[in-house]
């Protein structure tokens, strides 16, 4: 008789054993495993909370900057840059196709925009700061008087748009943080 209990008693404890790993693993189908978080990358579209838009295609190195979503800044081709997925880079960028923007005065402050020919085939630079999968700190690189600082050559860009001198083109302070849209 001893056995047949205790023979039962085992095969009742291997029943919940195996109902317990059964219910274990419904919850985990059911609610998922905890997934990686993607990895921070610029390619994509950011938008800032005043509407400005920037367009990075790291495959094609393209790249563009709108200042809402009907006027386009700049269009270029990215010819050199850092790692696209670092926290904090520099792209340098051949502008293809670059309007001025000119703000009318009160009461709408309407904006005329003028595609500048001159300024197409000018280098420039995107700085980058704080870069996550979801969100990053852009702004171009601007001279005191709030306009691109561009230079005519490439090997000129490069010599001056690095890491080290990116203080000398951006105030952080006044920037906008973007958020990943796609």
């Amino acid at each position: 008789m001893y056995f047949f209990k205790n023979l039962t008693r085992r095969r009742v404890e291997l029943i919940v054993r195996g109902a317990s790993f059964v219910v274990l693993l419904m919850i985990l189908l059911l609610t998922g495993c905890p997934r990686p978080l993607p990895t921070a990358n610029l390619n994509g579209e950011w938008r800032d909370n005043y509407g400005s838009i920037f367009t990075i295609n790291t495959s094609a190195k393209t790249i563009k900057y709108m200042v809402d979503a009907s006027h386009t800044n700049y269009e270029g081709q990215i010819v050199n840059w850092s790692d696209f997925t670092a926290a904090n880079g520099v792209l340098i960028i051949k502008f293809t196709k670059y309007y001025t923007i000119t703000y009318g005065g009160a009461p709408d402050y309407a904006m005329t925009i003028q595609e500048t020919p001159a300024k197409n085939g000018k280098f420039g630079a995107l700085y980058w700061r704080d870069l996550t999968s979801i969100s990053v700190y852009l702004a171009d690189a601007y001279d005191s008087s709030y306009n691109h600082v561009m230079y005519d050559t490439l090997n000129s860009a490069q010599t001056n748009f690095t890491m080290d001198k990116v203080s000398n083109y951006i105030d952080w302070s006044i920037t906008s943080s973007y958020t990943k849209t796609e």
